[in-house]
């Protein structure tokens, strides 16, 4: 914490010109093994509460339930 990252005697600076065919190169050899970045679990529920019309009863029990209001 508080330290210059520049100054750490452990650590080289790389400096390159970056491209879209240098970060589609570096991403697929990144992701030899797997997904570098695995879908988000959360985005697809969020997208799914969002595309929702109407709020289920039992949730905004819960929801009071969690939040003291019952």
């Amino acid at each position: 914490m508080s330290e210059c990252v520049e100054q750490c005697p452990r650590l080289a600076i790389l400096e390159f010109e970056q491209s879209a065919e240098l970060a589609d190169s570096m991403r697929e050899h990144a992701e030899a093994r797997g997904e570098l970045f695995p879908p988000d679990i959360l985005a697809f529920l969020g997208d799914a509460i969002r595309s929702m019309t109407a709020i289920p009863k039992g949730a905004v029990v819960e929801a009071c339930k969690h939040l003291g209001l019952i």
